[in-house]
């Protein structure tokens, strides 16, 4: 049976673990997110580009780094075997290390990347005497950011209980392998289809004078087509609750 007390501590465990590692990478993050704020000319000056853009890629990165270590000592024997043997279930586990991957992780760096904001545009503001905009992204803007966190997450949270060892790498070569045959087979599909050879693919990116390519205005019309990007969209929250739910059967059968 489940057990809140159990998931808590098994959450401490985790956190206390990788608070040192997890710690560094995030002041790393911050100093990264504070230096792009300003770029050097005539002294330091307030860059004209909105610093919050580059968060999602931030707190994307640092949700594989957590992702690839919450089952770190799976990957070492002696680790592996202690691991398994803690008094809770793989179920209570699985959660304190899918959350705090996840939901913690955007919490924090959220948080922290805020304050980080909040006080480097305070502080410009209060230098210059200039009322700069803070800019703080909407909430559309971070439901985005946390969907596209979940989607690369699942993929290396599953990673790091399938491959034992270089969970990183391997992972990485299967995403691009992947991707690679997705796109051979799409545009095998699209040319038998379709009929586009190269030189009509080709010929279709010239410009015609409008503003426009002939290519994107022929794909429109193709019925086909836009069914198989409604497809690809929920193929987006399809693929990581698939790989979540993988990872949690995998975590039940793998043995040290």
């Amino acid at each position: 049976m489940f057990s809140f007390k159990r998931f808590a501590e098994q959450f401490k465990i985790i956190s206390y673990q990788n608070a040192y590692r997890h710690g560094l990478f995030l002041l790393i993050f911050c100093l990264i997110f504070l230096l792009n704020h300003f770029k050097v000319f005539n002294g330091m000056i307030l860059d004209d580009d909105n610093p919050f853009d580059n968060f999602g890629l931030f707190v994307t990165i640092a949700a594989l780094i957590n992702s690839l270590d919450v089952f770190g000592r799976l990957r070492w024997d002696k680790s592996g075997i202690y691991y398994l043997m803690v008094p809770a279930t793989i179920t209570e586990k699985y959660l304190a290390a899918l959350i705090y991957s996840t939901i913690v992780t955007f919490v924090v760096y959220l948080a922290a990347y805020s304050l980080v904001h909040f006080l480097a545009i305070t502080s410009y503001g209060l230098i210059t005497g200039s009322g700069y905009p803070y800019h703080f992204p909407d909430i559309s803007k971070l439901w985005d950011i946390l969907k596209d966190l979940f989607f690369f997450q699942s993929l290396y949270f599953l990673g790091s209980v399938i491959f034992r060892k270089n969970p990183f790498g391997k992972t990485t070569a299967v995403i691009l392998v992947s991707i690679f045959t997705f796109s051979i087979i799409t545009g095998l599909i699209i040319k038998n289809r379709y009929g586009l050879t190269e030189y009509s693919f080709n010929q279709s990116f010239t410009f015609n004078g409008v503003n426009e390519f002939s290519f994107f205005n022929e794909i429109k019309q193709f019925d086909d087509l836009e069914r198989l990007v409604k497809v690809l969209i929920i193929s987006t929250w399809v693929i990581p609750f698939a790989c979540w739910i993988a990872a949690f059967f995998r975590l039940k059968t793998i043995q040290i």
